[in-house]
């Protein structure tokens, strides 16, 4: 694994009501704290600077021993299906083929969604790996030629956080608490209960029924990871099970996505955060013009809430980048796009946001796109840092 250098990390977990946890690091540091009434635990571990080959000791009522402990830079990568698009679907990909960099860390986690915040993910395949050609080729591109450019300029161990889902909206990554007075954020969610309501009466898709599916799939998935099994089929990893109907518990309604992708790893030790998404929220202008009041919205929500509950280790203004949309469609003939080009109002809802929030920065991707493929491939020039 690796955590956030000259910092307190957080580290939690589950244990017996009351009972003591200490934690052991081979650089000398140590904390101490004791399970609660429902058995969870959270402490605050300090790091040195920069290095590698540490471990740390975990021990209660038995002991957990995690070995090959990095300390240097980690970041956050989150978004919808262009920030999850892999390495190995990209141009340039086989330019990793033989990359082996051990002190560049890659998380990389399936996608899950929830209509209530999840303590932990049941993806359980998902774990810290080395960078190796196949953990290059799975992780997303933007995140993976991300963290290697870092390594490579500052010389130090980094650490990739991957947290996309294709498809979602802003809307689904942000808590409902906070968007519950914007009325565009109402309509939304209005017209999600309505096709809920509409799946349950004319469909037959309750919520009794979607639940109960779901933990049969649920039993079925971690049957086959307890068997060793680790494939679905030849090209895909076992994911556990997600619900799509109704809509309200599926992944386009508000704060789903919030729950299962940033509140389980919230809030882990990072330096920072990439993100990349906007084409869900470009279905129309004015749809696209809103994202100037998003997205500075959600990074102050992220901003806020992982300096709170890291108890102010995590910097309150921490560094957040974000990626404008590419080009998309038929190189355009007209000399004014007109009220269609909601893409084209998104990029500039970004550029205002990059201009007026403090410590963001924006990739400018307007030539890496396609005529055709929502998806570009031409992620490589999307990851070096952005600065301002």
């Amino acid at each position: 694994m690796i955590l956030q250098q000259k910092t307190s990390n957080a580290i939690w977990g589950w244990a017996e009501a009351g009972e003591t946890v200490t934690i052991k690091a081979s650089w000398g540091a140590s904390a101490k704290t004791t399970a609660d009434n429902e058995g969870k635990w959270k402490l605050f571990l300090e790091t040195p600077e920069h290095g590698t080959g540490h471990s740390i000791s975990v021990r209660g009522e038995n002991e957990i021993t995690i070995q090959d402990v990095a300390i240097g830079e980690v970041w956050l990568c989150a978004g919808q299906s262009n920030m999850g698009w892999s390495t190995g679907n990209s141009f340039e990909a086989e330019g990793e083929a033989q990359v082996d960099l051990p002190n560049l860390r890659l998380f990389k986690s399936s996608r899950e969604h929830w209509h209530e915040p999840l303590e932990e993910n049941r993806d359980r395949l998902a774990r810290w790996k080395p960078c190796d050609p196949e953990s290059a080729a799975e992780t997303s591109a933007v995140s993976y030629y991300f963290g290697k450019t870092l390594h490579e300029k500052l010389g130090v161990p980094i650490g990739i956080i991957q947290r996309a889902y294709a498809g979602t909206p802003i809307e689904g990554w942000m808590p409902w608490a906070l968007q519950k007075d914007d009325p565009r954020a109402l309509a939304h969610k209005q017209l999600m209960d309505a096709n809920a309501e509409r799946q349950r009466e004319k469909q037959g898709k309750t919520d009794a029924k979607a639940l109960a599916e779901f933990d049969v799939e649920l039993e079925q998935y971690n049957t086959l990871i307890n068997a060793g099994e680790k494939m679905k089929n030849a090209f895909r990893p076992l994911a556990p099970p997600i619900i799509t109907q109704p809509a309200d518990l599926g992944h386009q309604y508000p704060q789903n996505i919030y729950n299962a992708m940033i509140v389980p790893v919230r809030p882990y030790g990072i330096r920072g955060m990439i993100w990349y998404q906007g084409e869900r929220n470009s279905k129309n202008a004015p749809q696209a013009a809103h994202y100037r009041k998003q997205l500075p919205q959600m990074i102050a929500h992220f901003r806020d809430s992982w300096h709170e509950q890291s108890a102010g280790h995590v910097a309150k203004d921490f560094p957040f980048q974000f990626t404008q949309l590419p080009s998309w469609n038929p190189q355009q003939t007209e000399p004014v796009e007109g009220i269609a080009a909601s893409w084209a109002v998104n990029r500039e809802s970004m550029r205002l946001v990059a201009s007026k929030v403090s410590n963001t920065g924006m990739a400018v991707t307007i030539d890496t796109g396609d005529a055709v493929e929502l998806h570009p491939k031409n992620k490589k020039p999307i990851a070096p840092p952005q600065s301002r």
